[in-house]
């Protein structure tokens, strides 16, 4: 009786070991195959608006550039979009914020300002004035104006 029990026992054995080789081995396969990913090697050009005035409404994709008649570039560098999801309760609906770079013009320095749908709207870096008047995940409307000193 002991002897079957053994000779069970080393067969289960066996047959466990031998799983355990076959799963780790489809593992290491797993892990070797490379999934390809959609790249482009295409660089794609940042539309530029050279025609923008200060105080009108300019809208901007993600990377587009405004120049102004003065020289301020403004470009749109981030959205980030926390908005509440459909369907979902939230304890804050969110908000669309947008990260702009600033150079040029009259500024002593380039720089970035943040804006957002509910909270800062507007921002006045030095003598410009920035103001979010509408944005989503794929673009944002603002007026920039300038204060004459």
């Amino acid at each position: 009786m002991y002897k079957k029990f053994i000779i069970t026992i080393l067969g289960l054995g066996i047959v466990f070991g031998l799983w355990f080789f076959v799963v780790n081995k489809n593992k290491q396969t797993v892990d070797k195959v490379e999934i390809p990913t959609e790249t482009s090697t295409k660089l794609e050009e940042n539309p530029t608006n050279n025609s923008s005035e200060f105080g009108q409404a300019i809208t901007l994709k993600l990377n587009d550039r405004a120049i102004f008649t003065d020289g301020l570039v403004v470009i749109l560098t981030q959205i980030d979009d926390s908005r509440c999801p459909k369907n979902v309760q939230c304890v804050w609906a969110g908000e669309v914020s947008v990260v702009l770079e600033l150079s040029g013009g009259k500024l002593l320095q380039p720089g970035e300002v943040h804006l957002g749908t509910l909270t800062t709207r507007s921002v006045s870096p030095e003598d410009y004035t920035l103001t979010l008047q509408n944005a989503d995940e794929k673009s944002a409307t603002i007026v920039v104006g300038y204060k004459k000193p």
